[in-house]
C-alpha cells in the first residue's frame, strides 16, 4: 500500500498529502483542502466545538416557551374566578 499514494500524485492534478484527523487522530491522504478523514469526524468536530452555543440557544427557546404557556394561562384569582375555600366559613355575629 505503500506505493498507492504515488501512483495516485502522478495521475491527480492535485496532490493527496497525508494528513492526521483533528478528531480521532487518524492518518489519512487527503487534498491539501481538506482537514477529516470522514463526514461523521468533521460533523463530531463541529458538534462539541459548538455545544455550548447550542445549549444557550435551546434554553432560551425552552424559557420563551415556558413564558408564552404561563402568559396564555389564567391568574388563579382572575376576574369571575373566586379564591378556593379554605376551612370553615367566617362566625356569623
Amino acid at each position: 500500500m505503500g506505493k498507492q499514494p504515488e501512483i495516485l500524485e502522478n495521475v491527480r492534478r492535485v496532490p493527496l498529502l497525508k494528513k492526521q484527523c483533528p478528531q480521532c487522530r487518524k492518518e489519512f491522504h487527503g487534498q491539501p483542502a481538506k482537514k477529516f478523514c470522514s463526514v461523521s469526524c468533521r460533523q463530531k468536530f463541529v458538534y462539541y466545538a459548538h455545544q455550548e452555543e447550542r445549549r444557550a440557544r435551546l434554553r432560551r427557546g425552552y424559557y420563551a416557551a415556558k413564558e408564552k404557556k404561563a402568559a396564555k394561562r389564567p391568574a388563579p384569582h382572575g376576574p369571575g374566578r373566586r379564591p378556593a375555600h379554605r376551612g370553615l366559613p367566617p362566625a356569623e355575629q
